[in-house]
């Protein structure tokens, strides 16, 4: 089983940095250190990383040690300017430090390429993650199937914890946790049911994971509660139908009847 809280939402690769430390600052654990870069020629030690995908950015996160002040900033799309996004006080040393952009009036909405920090502090800055969310943050809990199978329906049981902090909720699939598929359920679903859904899966979809996904509310935290997942494979939840076959019994001998009556006929069958 598995159960998590998620808040990244856009994958990191580095711009000016080796593919081993860049991993290292976006791996979404906030205890990996890192010595950042240092730039002696400028007089700043920095670190940047670009996104994937030029983004509007919802919130920054960051954790550092240095010994000044350590600033966020966000690198325009399509141009060179560089905004601040925040500065991180030595007073947060250790600390995972969020900046929530989507409140900014002067950072919501423009879209970002790349997200970095960089400092003057000579003595270089320890980096343990930078980490950069372009969408809500969700909660799941699913099972691992331990091998990829095919699924032709499903039965779940859950509920959404508190009311009004849950925009969606989604039932998916994967088979290797890195790519998700949304399952059809013919229309939305209730995340404050605790009733029993039925999904049917037509085709079947291969997958090794399930989960249920509740999407939060901005600054909303909500446990996502799973009472129940029940999966079943290509015969479907009533089992591999039979093989069909003539009746040797006719209609009439089946129901017991003399004849059977054709409306319309005026007549009797006499079989």
């Amino acid at each position: 089983a598995c159960v998590n809280h998620r808040c990244v939402a856009s994958t990191s690769i580095g711009s000016n940095s080796s593919a081993s430390f860049t991993a290292a600052i976006t791996d979404m654990n906030f205890d990996t250190p890192v010595s950042a870069f240092f730039n002696s020629a400028a007089g700043k030690g920095f670190v940047q990383v670009s996104l994937v995908t030029p983004t509007a950015v919802v919130a920054v996160s960051a954790k550092t040690n240095c010994g000044g002040v350590v600033q966020v900033i966000g690198v325009v799309s399509g141009t060179n300017a560089y905004m601040l996004i925040g500065t991180i006080q030595t007073s947060s040393n250790y600390k995972a430090v969020n900046f929530e952009v989507v409140d900014n009036s002067t950072l919501s909405g423009v879209v970002f390429s790349a997200i970095g920090l960089e400092s003057s502090w000579r003595g270089g800055v320890q980096v343990f993650e930078l980490a950069v969310r372009a969408g809500p943050c969700y909660e799941f809990a699913g099972i691992d199937f331990g091998k990829p199978v095919a699924v032709s329906a499903l039965t779940v049981r859950h509920f959404a914890g508190s009311a009004g902090y849950v925009t969606a909720t989604y039932y998916e699939s994967s088979v290797d946790q890195m790519t998700w598929q949304v399952l059809d359920t013919d229309g939305s679903i209730p995340s404050q049911s605790t009733d029993t859904l039925d999904v049917e899966l037509y085709p079947a979809v291969l997958m090794r994971y399930v989960r249920v996904r509740h999407v939060l509310k901005e600054k909303a935290a909500v446990k996502v509660f799973v009472w129940e997942i029940y999966a079943w494979d290509e015969a479907g939840k009533n089992g591999q139908l039979g093989t069909a076959k003539p009746n040797p019994i006719s209609f009439r001998n089946l129901i017991g009847v003399n004849g059977i009556f054709g409306w319309g006929t005026g007549s009797y069958s006499s079989t």
